[in-house]
């Protein structure tokens, strides 16, 4: 074998020795299977609130893991050789290398208690405001997720599947307009108070700087029977025993929010 030969094997080795490919497939590997999954879950709740518009069983499948093995293998050789003639010697050089990806990808199927808690129970209050105090609109939060609000009813037809009767909702959807006008305006502001116990979620309406301002706290405090005395108001859930600080919300479940 010439010193060439011999040269390109070691050069081979080395390099197989020293690859960065698992290193290398973090960045690409976990961007592709990140996108694939949101992918996937968007186009299952498409397909899931098809179904539902045509009164068909939805049918919610988990990602439960994701888990991909690599390998990589390379192999050199080399062989020499004496045989008759005027170049009484011979040789050969052979390279190979390869990459193998072997995903292994569990789903689990959403079905019996599981199904019942996270798809029929309704939502509390605290994760309704709780996406409030993140920044989501409170008008889009109360009109999807909320099914009553200190006893207006927000169309609790629409959570099912779809009515003989156009549903009446006038006033609730009035009063979570103005509700998000007043979250803008920095005026009714979701808070959480730790200091006790359990956690309790609080709307504070703060004093209006304006007349229009405070002609909308008027009408939301009137639409929603609240007493024009008190500016903190804790949200709890239920309808009974409403006291005069409370804001009484029934939220719907994640079912009827898709029905909706």
């Amino acid at each position: 074998m010439s010193r060439r030969t011999a040269a390109a094997v070691f050069l081979v080795l080395a390099a197989s020795c020293s690859t960065s490919l698992g290193p290398g497939t973090i960045g690409p590997a976990r961007f592709d299977y990140n996108q694939a999954v949101v992918q996937s879950a968007n186009e299952q709740m498409l397909l899931n609130l098809v179904r539902l518009r045509y009164r068909d069983t939805p049918l919610v499948l988990e990602v439960g893991s994701v888990v991909a093995s690599y390998t990589f293998d390379a192999e050199a050789g080399a062989s020499a050789g004496v045989r008759p003639g005027p170049d009484k010697t011979e040789s050969a050089f052979g390279l190979g290398l390869g990459s193998t990806e072997r995903p292994t990808i569990s789903y689990a199927p959403l079905h019996g208690t599981d199904f019942v808690k996270r798809l029929l129970s309704p939502l509390p209050p605290e994760t309704i405001m709780m996406l409030s105090r993140s920044g989501w609109s409170a008008e889009r939060l109360l009109l999807a997720c909320a099914r009553q609000v200190n006893g207006l009813e927000n169309a609790p037809g629409a959570g099912g599947p779809t009515p003989d009767y156009a549903p009446r909702y006038e006033e609730v959807q009035e009063a979570v307009g103005l509700l998000r006008k007043l979250q803008i305006a920095g005026v009714a502001v979701a808070k959480e108070d730790a200091r006790k116990e359990a956690q309790v979620t609080y709307l504070d309406f703060s004093s209006p700087v304006d007349e229009e301002t405070r002609a909308g706290l008027a009408r939301v405090r009137e639409l929603l029977d609240l007493d024009p005395a008190i500016n903190r108001f804790q949200i709890r859930s239920g309808t009974l025993d409403r006291q005069p600080a409370d804001i009484c919300l029934v939220g719907r479940s994640v079912m009827g929010v898709m029905y909706y």
